[in-house]
């Protein structure tokens, strides 16, 4: 046998006596301490990982949870404004639509009373003055005054034989309530 055979046979055996003191629990000292210093460095990591972790985690949630509160409050905002703004426009529409309908409400009344006394304004300015002024001031008046039962007794009649609708009727004929007083 040569040197070179030797070594390697001599090499092999050193091996597997290596590999027989491993599996029967033996580490050398330096690698023994090498590992315990592994391993206690990562245990101590990895006890340290998961609330560094945690706190990360919390912390960039609380990050996000900030930004989608400040998108999301001033998104309520501007809505908040819209519906004011719509809100403040649809009430002036309505102020501005009863004005108007006030308007020409009041056109149409005067019209109305217009039409309607036409022929009776001049006897109306000379029997009743006052009537005629508050009929002129609010046209309004003149369904109320026409039907309230002191006009029916007293200024209607007149107003018809004056006109030519019909004969004066006396106080005793005309109606009262509904009875005819004779």
């Amino acid at each position: 046998m040569d040197v070179l055979t030797v070594s390697f046979l001599v090499f092999g055996a050193i091996g597997a006596g290596g590999v027989v003191l491993h599996y029967a629990g033996y580490i050398p000292r330096p690698y023994r301490d090498r590992l315990e210093r592994t391993e206690t460095t990562l245990a101590a990591n990895l006890a340290a990982l998961a609330p560094r972790i945690g706190v990360e985690v919390e912390s960039a949630l609380n990050r996000v949870a900030a930004a989608q509160r400040a998108i999301t409050e001033a998104d309520l905002k501007t809505a908040e404004e819209a519906v004011a703004t719509q809100l403040n426009s649809a009430k002036m529409s309505m102020v501005r639509s009863v004005g108007v309908e006030k308007q020409f409400r009041g056109q149409v009344d005067a019209a109305m009373a217009e039409a309607i006394l036409g022929p009776a304004k001049p006897i109306l300015a000379q029997f009743a003055p006052s009537l005629l002024n508050a009929i002129e001031d609010n046209p309004s008046l003149l369904p109320m005054i026409i039907e309230h039962p002191l006009f029916k007794k007293y200024v209607a009649p007149r107003l018809e034989s004056l006109l030519g609708r019909g004969p004066v009727q006396t106080a005793t004929e005309v109606e009262d309530y509904g009875s005819v007083v004779r």
